[in-house]
């Protein structure tokens, strides 16, 4: 079930990024999903 509910989502994320058209691939919005991002790798 949980992988037919990921599929789901994944076809409605395609259907939201391909009417925004974006020049962000869908790799990166996924990653963006996925994990925040790392403040501390910007600091020195």
């Amino acid at each position: 079930k949980s992988v037919e509910k990921a599929s789901e989502t994944l076809k409605l994320c395609m259907n939201v990024c391909s009417k925004q058209r974006r020049h962000v691939t869908l790799t990166q919005n996924i990653g963006k999903m996925v994990k925040k991002t790392n403040y501390d790798a910007y600091t020195i």
